[in-house]
């Protein structure tokens, strides 16, 4: 964040980074394959005079993705946990997996054997049992309770939500509703 104030980031409502910024330090970087940036300076004003200080609870927490990406050479890969995030844009299930020129859900069906091969404990399922899937299991307009891609279970996404800033609790019940009594 070189022209970005570490006191005035941390007061941002936004919690973000400005349209710029991420442009130059998000959007930019993941098109060269840079994933997950995390920011780990910022300006600061000492009498008067800018200089760029360290964010060390950032710092520290590069440090842990660092560590944990060394451990995955040691795990096998079956104890390895993978995700493929597919997206649907245009909104709508019918897009799900659309990409100009790609064949995504043949894509991934040759990814997902590739990793069976390789000793990943995921299925080989066809890329027609994969749009199956994700038109029977939308993502979208409510909750889907009772599925099997449910991740975390009900006490843990309840600590993560009601860690949210109360406008950003707002905004997922909005859109989504309240979260569900059991999950």
């Amino acid at each position: 964040m070189y022209g970005r104030d570490i006191d005035a980031w941390i007061k941002d409502p936004t919690g973000g980074l400005s349209p710029v910024e991420v442009i130059y330090a998000v959007a930019m970087p993941e098109v060269d394959g840079a994933i997950e940036p995390i920011p780990i300076a910022g300006l600061v004003d000492k009498n008067g005079v800018k200089a760029m200080e360290v964010i060390q609870d950032r710092v520290d927490r590069v440090l842990n993705r660092v560590d944990k990406w060394l451990a995955l050479r040691h795990k096998s890969n079956a104890s390895k946990r993978i995700a493929i995030v597919m997206y649907n844009y245009p909104p709508g299930e019918e897009n799900i997996g659309r990409a100009s020129y790609l064949d995504t859900l043949k894509s991934v069906e040759v990814l997902l054997r590739r990793l069976r091969e390789e000793g990943y404990g995921v299925k080989a399922i066809t890329a027609e049992a994969i749009k199956e899937f994700f038109v029977k299991n939308p993502n979208s307009g409510r909750w889907s309770a009772g599925t099997d891609y449910v991740l975390v279970d009900q006490t843990t996404y309840m600590d993560l939500f009601n860690r949210l800033r109360p406008e950003l609790r707002d905004k997922v019940i909005k859109q989504w509703g309240e979260p569900p009594l059991a999950i």
